[in-house]
């Protein structure tokens, strides 16, 4: 997303989200106009941009002060939609078709042709041969003479003997089969299952997992959307309980030293209190302030990307 021709951030990634949101500001006091630009990026890594949106009049205010919304949920394979709001209200709707579906759908019918083709083919050719078994077989025995079919016809069987005695058929002795315990089976069961989940969810991610929230200027106050993102965290969370977790405040570089110190703690405390409500062990160790020390742009209309709050949970060795 392109966000007055400064910049581009990453929003959506359609392999992972089904659904975002961002919450936007304006730059300006008394800003009257807002441009909106959603890009893609192909498989060279060239940005192609797929819609522009232009949000106008927004009410005369200081900057940061209008609230600007936009999320995106994804429709299907291909197909996002997307949804622009100006202080709580809706302002566009759109849907958006991304580019690439056309290539890979009529690919998938080549395929999908390609393998009725075969599937016929096959079955096609195991028919003839069937059909040329048979025939064959009915030749043959229309070729065989008929004294030969008389010659080895059986004899009748000579009449029994009044004097022969039946032998009484000899019984078999079967072992009894084997029962098995209810209850056997089940704790068999279980173990298996324990054995099998055993290993299975790593105790720590693979490679380090990030997590950026973003804040209102001079505000600790997790909003909708940070406690929304903190909510689609929370099943990593849980699933890496054992992973260390790391959070850092930081502030934008305005002010005294001091509050940006203590504006930047309340954040990373605020975080992790929300975090240690929904049942994930955060040390307090590991939460810290750090004012604006670490600031990811120094440019007066990108103070937004520097208040924020940085989750980083831990890979393994």
């Amino acid at each position: 997303m392109q966000i007055e021709n400064k910049s581009l951030i990453p929003f959506f990634d359609l392999d992972k989200d089904s659904f975002r949101e961002l919450n936007l500001t304006t730059i300006q006091d008394y800003q009257r106009t807002a441009v909106v630009t959603l890009y893609t990026r192909d498989a060279a890594g060239m940005d192609l941009r797929l819609k522009q949106y232009t949000i106008k009049p927004i009410p005369k205010a200081k900057a940061g002060v209008p609230k600007i919304g936009l999320s995106t949920r994804k429709r299907g394979y291909r197909r996002v939609d997307v949804e622009l709001s100006l202080n709580g209200k809706q302002v566009i709707t759109d849907r958006i078709r991304l580019p690439g579906a056309g290539r890979r759908l009529l690919l998938f019918l080549l395929i999908l042709v390609f393998a009725l083709l075969l599937g016929l083919g096959g079955y096609f050719l195991f028919t003839r041969l069937q059909t040329s078994s048979n025939s064959l077989s009915t030749a043959e025995v229309s070729r065989t003479p008929a004294v030969r079919r008389e010659t080895t016809s059986p004899a009748p069987a000579p009449p029994p003997s009044k004097q022969t005695v039946p032998a009484a058929p000899a019984v078999e002795e079967q072992a009894p089969p084997r029962v098995s315990s209810p209850a056997a089976e089940d704790r068999e069961t279980v173990e298996t299952t324990a054995k099998e989940e055993t290993g299975q969810a790593p105790a720590v991610p693979p490679s380090p997992l990030e997590q950026v929230l973003y804040f209102t200027p001079d505000s600790a106050v997790l909003t909708a959307e940070t406690r929304a993102a903190l909510n689609r965290l929370l099943p990593e969370l849980r699933r890496y309980r054992e992973a260390e977790i790391t959070i850092t405040g930081h502030c934008a570089p305005h002010g005294t030293e001091k509050g940006r110190q203590e504006l930047s703690e309340l954040r990373a405390e605020g975080v992790a209190d929300y975090l240690r409500q929904n049942g994930i062990d955060v040390q307090p160790a590991h939460v810290r302030g750090i004012g604006a020390r670490e600031p990811v742009t120094m440019q007066t209309e990108e103070q937004y990307l520097n208040r924020r709050v940085e989750i980083v949970i831990a890979a393994g060795e």
